[in-house]
């Protein structure tokens, strides 16, 4: 589980994520793109000793899946 205070920032950008996906159709931002730019910020790659590692470029679709999936369910995580 995360801290109380983590929990709380993270559900502040999610409902922030989630109303800029309400205007998708203005800024053609959609859940994926946002979970594209936001994911690797949010998630950290797991450890290791190179600046970029191979694993850390393949945890990038995963950490967007991840950070997409929070915003489309925004609902049924933080409500």
């Amino acid at each position: 589980a995360l801290p109380l205070e983590n929990r709380a920032s993270l559900q502040y950008l999610l409902r922030h994520l989630r109303r800029i996906v309400e205007v998708e159709q203005d800024n053609k931002m959609t859940p994926g793109n946002l979970g594209i730019v936001f994911g690797p910020t949010l998630l950290r790659p797991r450890p290791t000793e190179a600046t970029v590692s191979l694993s850390s470029l393949v945890d990038y679709p995963h950490q967007a899946r991840v950070i997409e999936t929070l915003i489309v369910h925004y609902g049924l995580v933080f409500e």
